[in-house]
């Protein structure tokens, strides 16, 4: 199965960690966050993010960036905020994962 995989519909890991964060959004939609992960992997681990929230009518990229043992960057891109503030913020979800014992 390798370092990881999905077998029967789940997914199946040595290791995994998530969290989330509220994300700053400047007028065009875009911003950045770098998250630290609670212990080290010790292999790069694969990172799968989420939202729920929307930023007005607009949608939202989100990237892992820089991805390490130790943390990533949340990247997103896109709509642009039209609350009227200088800053919104969306809440992103995410998970981390590999298969080193």
């Amino acid at each position: 199965m390798g370092k990881f995989g999905v077998r029967g519909g789940q997914l199946h890991t040595q290791n995994l960690q998530g969290g989330y964060s509220a994300l700053g959004l400047d007028g065009n939609g875009d911003g950045t966050t770098g998250i630290t992960f609670g212990r080290r992997f010790k292999d790069v681990p694969i990172v799968v993010l989420t939202s729920n929230s929307a930023v007005g009518s607009e949608t939202v990229t989100l990237l892992a960036k820089s991805i390490t043992k130790t943390g990533f960057t949340i990247r997103a891109d896109g709509g642009a905020a039209t609350s009227g503030a200088s800053t919104s913020y969306i809440n992103v979800a995410w998970i981390a994962f590999d298969d080193t014992a």
